[in-house]
């Protein structure tokens, strides 16, 4: 019995791995055993022909014909990923149905599937294919009474009334250029927050963007309605090394594609003879996205002996963490058992109870170095003291801890320095610093404001003053600040930066000392060398008049 069918709009979903310009379909009926592409169904006859035939489902992989199809980009499957191409009574020796029909009648429960890896597969039955569609077969049915729409026969391109027919219509892909860093640019820091600045054309709308340094993925970020041009900003602290970073940009279409690659380096800085700037932290640069595990997740300060703070851990100094608002991301530090026993440390936060949390208590086995996580999420702008807390149960380590917040589109790297030879400073002297701002993305004067605040670690402030001025490209100044109302202790002073809709963060540790001899090396040393000095005149004096007196009573 001649059956004819009609299938109308029927739209196959695919999945997209990656980027391609065109592509166009191509399908014949061949040998089951020639098909070198990809097998869409299988095709027989009574007579071991194709005309008029029952067809197959392609796991079954027995009928002597297959309807094998390919595209010029990308691939084809049999996998059903979407919406269904066509429906079979059976497995094998199956009438077929069209892929969207309801009923009257039964639903066949085999499907019949065509998808692609990139770009969108539409078909219909029509009379003839109009241009642009690929004739993938025609069918004939005589059930009248169902819409000629099921329990069909299978034959050559227009060898019945109708024929099935598919587009391959190609999506373009989006074009990712890097922009800052450039090629081949030196940063000299110790930790550099790099602003990793791209440019998305040639896509109207994008799903998300990732940022890889070195092959790992660092940063990725949902960037929807993407304009043409628009710049999207990505930061990331990184430490001394060289680095190759590109970006990754996907449409909603899933189309992805990759930018270029450009390498970097970060440079240790090297010590003047008058003394390095030593202490600053945080600053701003431009940024996108989450913070998902960061590669500097490590504490950006000194490492000391355990034995000057603690009689059996080895710690970080001082903890500086810097970080984006509403963000959640971790950090850690090192700590090391100094002991010949096994110790269990517990971790405690004082100050920051809302910023940052910690797991379960740690063992760590005499001389081992362990790494501890903090789990981070700044809920506010600012600068954020307290401290973190490492106890056994009979002792514990109190770690000064900062948390430099700012927003992730800012277009600033920002630094308030102390020199390392001033970061101890007689009470009522004053406390010299050095604030550096550059403009890492569009070179245009911005007028910003900023706050400078002094403050211990339970959180009080000593001093805070506000200022504004504008800056256009760089700016760089000296500034002082009063230490006469501030007690013996350590401190932190703090920079904030302001535009408008973005804010940042930089800070550097001070300690405040009582006597000028503490504070002042070289007037000790003149003092140790004086008295020096004056034994030795003693004690030659000593020696000599003993002499004297020797030779006055051979005299007698």
């Amino acid at each position: 019995m001649r059956k004819r069918a009609i299938i109308v709009g029927i739209l196959c979903s695919l999945f997209f791995l990656s980027a391609l310009v065109s592509a166009s379909l191509s399908c014949s009926i061949t040998t089951r055993a020639g098909c070198t592409n990809t097998s869409v169904l299988y095709i027989q006859n009574d007579s071991g022909g194709y005309e008029n035939a029952h067809v197959q489902n392609v796991s079954v992989n027995t009928y002597a014909h297959a309807l094998c199809c390919s595209v010029d980009s990308g691939t084809l499957s049999s996998s059903c990923t979407g919406s269904t191409l066509l429906r079979l009574t059976n497995m094998t020796n199956a009438h077929l149905q069209v892929g969207n029909y309801t009923g009257p009648g039964a639903v066949y429960n085999v499907s019949v599937c065509l998808a692609a890896s990139v770009g969108s597969l539409s078909c219909l039955y029509a009379p003839s294919c109009s241009a642009g569609y690929t004739c993938m077969g025609s069918f004939a049915s005589s059930d009248v009474t169902n819409g000629n729409l099921t329990d069909a026969h299978y034959g050559s391109c227009s060898k019945y009334a109708f024929n099935l027919c598919c587009i391959h219509t190609a999506v373009s892909a989006p074009l990712v250029t890097l922009l800052n860093p450039g090629a081949g640019v030196a940063y000299e820091a110790e930790t550099q927050q790099v602003g990793f600045q791209f440019n998305v054309t040639n896509s109207s709308t994008l799903s998300n963007c990732t940022l890889s340094v070195n092959s790992i993925l660092l940063n990725s970020t949902t960037v929807p309605n993407t304009t043409v041009g628009a710049v999207n900003l990505f930061s990331h602290y990184l430490g001394v090394g060289t680095y190759a970073w590109n970006v990754s940009c996907t449409t909603v279409e899933g189309v992805q594609n990759t930018s270029s690659t450009r390498s970097f380096t970060i440079t240790a800085p090297v010590a003047s003879s008058g003394g390095s700037s030593g202490g600053s932290s945080g600053g701003g640069s431009s940024g996108g996205g989450s913070t998902p595990a960061s590669t500097s997740s490590t504490n950006e300060s000194t490492v000391v002996r355990a034995s000057d703070r603690s009689p059996f851990l080895e710690v970080p100094e001082g903890l500086s963490f810097s970080v984006f608002i509403n963000v959640a991301t971790t950090r850690s530090f090192i700590v090391k058992n100094l002991r010949s026993y096994t110790v269990t440390l517990t971790v405690g936060i004082e100050g920051l109870d809302d910023y940052l949390s910690v797991g379960a208590p740690l063992t760590i086995q005499p001389g081992e170095e362990r790494e501890i996580t903090l789990a981070v999420k700044a809920l506010r702008e600012g600068l954020l003291t307290g401290m973190i807390l490492l106890s056994d149960g009979s002792r514990q380590v109190r770690i000064p801890t900062v948390l430099n917040i700012r927003s992730e589109n800012f277009l600033f790297d920002a630094g308030i320095a102390i020199r390392s030879e001033g970061k101890r400073v007689v009470q009522g002297d004053g406390l010299k610093t050095q604030i550096n701002l550059l403009q890492v993305g569009p070179k245009q004067k911005v007028d910003v404001v900023a706050t400078y605040v002094i403050k211990d670690f339970s959180g009080k402030i000593y001093l805070e003053e506000t200022e504004t001025f504008y800056v256009l490209e760089s700016k760089e100044f000296v500034k002082e600040f009063d230490t006469s109302q501030l007690p013996e202790g350590t401190y932190i002073l703090g920079l904030e930066i302001q535009y408008p809709g973005a804010f940042a963060t930089s800070s550097s540790q001070f300690e405040v000392v009582s006597s000028s001899l503490i504070s002042s090396p070289l007037l000790l040393g003149a003092i140790v060398g004086g008295l020096l000095v004056l034994g030795s005149t003693i004690i030659g004096l000593s020696l000599w008049r003993r002499r004297s007196i020797h030779h006055l009573v051979h005299r007698r």
